[in-house]
């Protein structure tokens, strides 16, 4: 079925369209010639065009066979076609002559299809990419072969035309030449593979190369027509979502949300601007001026198209796809591109085929995967456990369900809105299954808590987007639940049901202050000390972020749960924890990282270290001032400070806003209805469990308080010898009371030139997602540069001995 416009312009539709698609782009085409068939005149909406049936219209060879007395110019147009709006009504985009010839004598030098070779057409005319198929070949003097509806969805009959006419040149949408690999295709003549309409999966590519004689990951909107970059894959190992350089006579633009060009690796929306720009919109002149705009840049103006997709520039020249900004989804505070979870679904050998999405149900929101494997025993833990070791813990899906295959839209691409009510963890094993009554009431509580109905008693806490926030949730749920109060500490030591379970089981636990948090790797251990908080579990992220070759070990406050008193100083915290990792290291290098009050703590176990003949290899110091000399008297941290402390940490946390003031807290006449209020807003955001205990509460404030007043008090008169690193969160609360120097005061304790970095995030937020990765990644970077600077300093050392 297609429209022909007076003048030349051509307008494609599809007969399986809806009624309602099919009238509104008879509507805004006006069009005065409608081609189709009789079986299918019927089936039409109301319109104005006179209609002509091929199959009952004669004569075709009595008709003049001279060119039809048109005059088209470079800016006639050439096609409208329509695409899908995001208001639900298709727009027509105006293509003219100008940008087809553009295109089309690109694809000419770029693939350069012999005169008598074929082309395998299998897109439907209603797609853009049918313009290269059509026309290429009637240029070049190549041949097309045409498919029908049945043969584009069946392997084998692809594999019998590409072997029959020795097919040359062939373009599809990545679901289609899986389909193809899936029949088990075997290409034995040279053909040339151009790959386009949504992301290239490396798998896909690697699997492609052996097939193919050359192979083009092709990207464009049908606004600036067709394709407007192109990228020859070449190495089977080669970066993904690279699409390349434009081309010819076409330029890209890559600005910020203000329209300022970014510079070299930083993520832009793409623009695109040249010869192959579309006219409009199609009598939508709102539409036209809002996404086709005037750009100023380099000192000129340019008529851009914006995308919507983000990319970014790599120092090569090449360009690399990052997904639609609409395809970007905010969970719990994180910015998340889908695309790049189905990028590394796609990566793993078990995965045929993956598609994300966020659900949503009864206001809860989270990722819900859907994948087709290659092998029907998979476990979708195998799964989970792939993706944990390359994603962070809020980018795995909470839902996995298997599917034979993807649905697909008529264009070949994935048919989001047609996936069906998601699944959790669709594949579990055997032994998955509560054993006892124990394990029933933790995973009732996990149930709740996490907001997933089907889970293994051997499930990993974190891997199921367990994090800080919902760890507490869940053990002031298991207080409640069995009058035990658990340390948070013990969700790593046993982070699944079954370890929890044997836990509860236990008569009595032994708490110590040695946390291990990642214990691979054959590195000297990173000694990790929190906050005021005194608790280790939200430094989980950036253990789990410095990898497998870093062993770190977290170091929770003493007396934090009861089994002592808590210290009155800072030297006596750090003796007690001195003797801690003596008896799990007895001889250095030691390697220690303090954050805020830690960070003090740290220093005084750094020179004790030192004063017994330890080597620190270095002291990391995360986003906390140095001690203040000579100060007179401590500051006593009153009740309302410390409960509205817990409100901002509590805050940074849950990334959002508490309603609540500090005013609020303090006009409460007593202490009771200070603690009943702030507990009642913290149970709100899920900080604590619906009717935990005040106690809980009072126990925290207590904790903080004695920690901050150790903190100010604390009043060093040494030095130390290791190499000292400040790291500086970007995000400083205007309340923050910072030193005006650079160093915060640092210099005054090291004998060292200090190192000082700045990393993104707030005084916690920098700790955890979306920051901790840039954090662990340049901490990585600054510790390596230390090894190596000790490992020359022993070998000049051993030299001079020699």
């Amino acid at each position: 079925l297609g429209i022909l416009k007076a003048g030349g312009a051509y307008v494609p539709l599809d007969p399986s369209y809806p009624q309602e698609r099919l009238a509104w782009m008879l509507e805004d085409s006006q069009v005065r010639v409608l081609l189709t068939q009789s079986a299918l005149r019927d089936g039409l909406p109301e319109h104005q065009a006179d209609v002509l049936c091929l199959d009952e219209w004669g004569g075709f060879e009595q008709q003049l066979p001279e060119n039809l007395g048109l005059v088209l110019k470079l800016d006639s147009l050439a096609y409208v076609l329509f695409t899908s709006g995001s208001t639900g009504r298709p727009k027509g985009v105006m293509i003219e002559h100008q940008a087809l010839h553009n295109f089309l004598h690109d694809m000419q030098l770029r693939l350069q299809p012999e005169p008598q070779s074929y082309l395998l057409a299998v897109t439907t005319l209603s797609f853009d990419i049918a313009g290269l198929e059509l026309y290429l070949p009637l240029i070049t003097g190549a041949g097309i072969v045409l498919t029908d509806k049945e043969t584009i969805s069946d392997g084998e009959q692809l594999q019998i035309l590409l072997e029959k006419h020795n097919v040359c040149l062939m373009q599809a949408t990545p679901a289609t030449w899986k389909l193809l690999l899936d029949s088990g295709w075997s290409q034995k003549q040279a053909l040339t593979i151009l790959c386009g309409g949504e992301a290239l999966a490396i798998n896909l590519a690697q699997a492609l190369l052996k097939q193919s004689h050359q192979l083009w990951n092709v990207y464009g909107p049908t606004e600036t027509t067709i394709w407007s970059s192109a990228h020859n894959v070449t190495q089977y190992q080669e970066q993904p979502n690279l699409i390349g350089k434009p081309l010819s006579n076409t330029r890209v633009y890559l600005i910020d949300t203000q329209n300022y060009s970014v510079p070299i690796g930083i993520a832009g929306e793409l623009c695109i601007a040249g010869d192959g720009l579309a006219r409009g919109y199609l009598n939508r002149p709102d539409l036209t001026t809002e996404k086709f705009i005037e750009l100023e840049i380099f000192g000129k103006t340019e008529r851009v198209y914006k995308t919507g997709d983000l990319a970014r520039w790599l120092p090569d020249g090449n360009l690399e796809y990052l997904g639609r900004i609409d395809h970007q989804v905010k969970l719990r505070g994180f910015r998340i591109e889908l695309g790049e979870i189905e990028a590394v679904l796609t990566q793993q050998a078990m995965v045929k085929d993956a598609a994300v999405i966020l659900h949503e149900k009864e206001g809860n929101k989270a990722l819900a995967a859907y994948v087709v494997l290659n092998n029907d025993t998979a476990e979708i833990s195998e799964l989970r456990e792939a993706l944990r070791a390359q994603l962070p813990d809020y980018m795995i899906p909470s839902y996995f369900t298997v599917l034979e295959k993807l649905p697909l839209t008529p264009n070949g691409k994935i048919d989001r809105k047609a996936l069906p009510e998601p699944e959790q963890n669709q594949l579990v094993s055997s032994d998955a299954t509560p054993r006892n009554h124990t394990e029933l009431q933790l995973m009732q509580i996990w149930q709740k808590v996490l907001n997933i109905q089907t889970i293994s008693i051997h499930d990993n806490f974190f891997e199921l987007g367990g994090h800080s926030l919902l760890a507490v949730q869940l053990m002031s749920h298991i207080q409640q639940q069995w009058q035990q109060k658990l340390p948070l500490s013990v969700l790593f030591h046993s982070p699944t049901i079954a370890q929890l379970a044997q836990h509860l089981q236990q008569d009595s636990l032994t708490h110590t202050c040695l946390v291990p948090m990642q214990t691979q790797g054959t590195l000297p251990p990173l000694y990790c000390l929190p906050g005021a908080g005194g608790h280790v579990l939200y430094l989980h992220a950036l253990a789990r972020h410095l990898g497998t070759e870093q062993p770190v070990y977290g170091l929770e406050t003493p007396g934090l749960h009861g089994e002592m008193a808590m210290p009155d100083s800072v030297e006596q915290h750090a003796a007690h924890l001195l003797q801690v990792i003596r008896e799990q290291q007895p001889k250095g290098a030691y390697r220690l990282a303090g954050h805020s009050a830690g960070g003090r703590v740290a220093l005084a176990l750094a020179h004790l270290l030192e004063t017994q003949g330890e080597v620190v290899e270095y002291l990391i110091i995360l986003d906390t001032t140095a001690p203040e000399a000579n100060l007179q008297a401590a500051p006593e941290l009153t009740e309302v400070d410390a409960l509205w402390s817990v409100v901002k940490i509590a805050e940074e946390l849950k990334n959002g806003i508490i309603d609540l003031t500090e005013a609020e807290i303090a006009i409460e006449p007593d202490s009771t209805q200070r603690y009943a209020l702030v507990m009642q807003h913290l149970q709100t955001v899920g900080m604590f469990a619906p009717h935990t205990p005040i106690t809980e509460l009072q126990h925290l404030v207590a904790i903080y308080q004695t920690m901050i007043r150790n903190h100010a008090s604390y009043q060093p008169d040494y030095q130390v010898n290791c190499p000292l690193i400040l790291v500086k969160a970007q995000e400083v609360p205007v309340e923050a009371k910072r030193p005006s120097s650079s160093d915060w005061g640092w210099q005054a304790y090291s004998t060292q030139p200090i190192q000082i970095i700045e990393t993104a995030g707030a005084h916690i937020s920098m700790l955890t997602e979306p920051h901790v990765g840039a954090l662990a990644s340049t901490l990585t970077q600054v510790m390596n540069a230390c090894d190596k600077e000790t490992a020359d300093k022993t070998m000049l050392e051993t030299a001079d001995i020699c």
